[in-house]
């Protein structure tokens, strides 16, 4: 089992929510409500890091959530994990 945590930005817009990973710039995904948008937000960061596993890239380095809160003050910021053996 390959675990990985990583911090996402939560955002609400035009009546949707939206996460996106500054620590992993090419996954983001959106959803109708907050549950939709962090099983999308599972689903691209899998695919994304798997990609780049596939690749032979190393993984990026994953910041913690009171990293990314002081960065970005005032945005909600959660806590992703995903099992990447599960996709």
């Amino acid at each position: 089992m390959t675990k990985v945590e990583y911090a996402a930005l939560l955002e609400q817009k035009s009546g949707e929510y939206q996460l996106t990973f500054p620590d992993v710039l090419d996954a983001s995904a959106r959803g109708k409500t907050k549950d939709d948008a962090l099983q999308n937000a599972k689903l691209a960061l899998a695919i994304t890091l798997n990609d780049m596993i596939t690749h032979y890239e190393s993984l990026p380095k994953a910041r913690s959530v009171d990293e990314l809160k002081q960065r970005y003050g005032g945005k909600d910021v959660i806590s992703v994990q995903v099992d990447l053996d599960e996709y």
